[in-house]
């Protein structure tokens, strides 16, 4: 007959060893990508286990595996028996907030239980990338340029819309007689300074793209506003 504390050693002596044993659950390794993402772009997602059967490996399925919200069309490829990639049919929508979730189908006839996340994912919110300055000579004139500037957005912006949305300053002082140059609707917008007198100082000149200017795509605005700052050297 068992003693109690023998009783018991043998109760904790098997838990222990079924905790050894092989799991039945089966988890996602990898997610890719996550976070920011390009509009034109393949998802891996890395199993912990093997799941899909041999003769469906490096095929192009139509079979949905993973539910996208909103839905992405697109297909399916088991590059190994535990890597699935999606690749979309078109690019991904603009300024848009995605998730994924895997559905029972990854399973296959395994008896594996599944044990998996709510992914998420973005495609690039609207933003300034840059600003390049440019001077330039005006003939028969001593030391005047003209100033220009090219602003590059990620999404086209309309000129007519941008104006209200930029302050233009020249050694600190605010310019207001600046002209948009652009006339169509473009990610690259063309600015003009006008005229300047250069001098024996060099000359700070800002362009300022405030927060809140929407791209012609709509959506969300600029999150918050940019600076971008270039130096007009002296004559010396």
């Amino acid at each position: 007959m068992l003693t109690l504390p023998m009783y018991v050693l043998i109760i904790l002596s098997v838990t222990f060893l079924m905790s050894c044993g092989p799991s039945n659950t089966v988890k996602v390794d990898s997610f890719s990508p996550t976070g920011e993402v390009q509009n034109l772009t393949n998802f891996v997602i890395e199993f912990s286990e093997d799941l899909a059967p041999a003769d469906i490996q490096d095929k192009w399925l139509d079979e949905e595996f993973v539910t996208f919200n909103p839905a992405i069309s697109g297909k399916f490829k088991w590059a190994s028996p535990s890597t699935l990639v999606f690749s979309p049919d078109a690019p991904l929508e603009p300024i848009q907030s995605y998730s994924a979730t895997i559905n029972k189908n990854v399973l296959f006839k395994t008896n594996f239980s599944p044990d998996f996340d709510e992914y998420n994912f973005y495609t690039p919110y609207f933003d300034v990338t840059k600003v390049d300055f440019f001077w330039t000579n005006i003939p028969y004139q001593n030391y005047k340029l003209s100033v220009q500037a090219n602003i590059y957005f990620n999404y086209p912006v309309d000129p007519k819309s941008l104006r209200e949305f930029l302050e233009i300053k020249r050694a600190g002082a605010e310019v207001k007689d600046f002209q948009i140059v652009s006339e169509q609707s473009a990610d690259i917008i063309a600015i003009n300074f006008g005229e300047v007198q250069q001098t024996d100082k060099e000359q700070l000149f800002s362009v300022k793209v405030k927060e809140n200017l929407v791209s012609t795509i709509g959506k969300e605005g600029l999150k918050e506003s940019r600076s971008f700052d270039a130096k007009l050297p002296p004559i010396t």
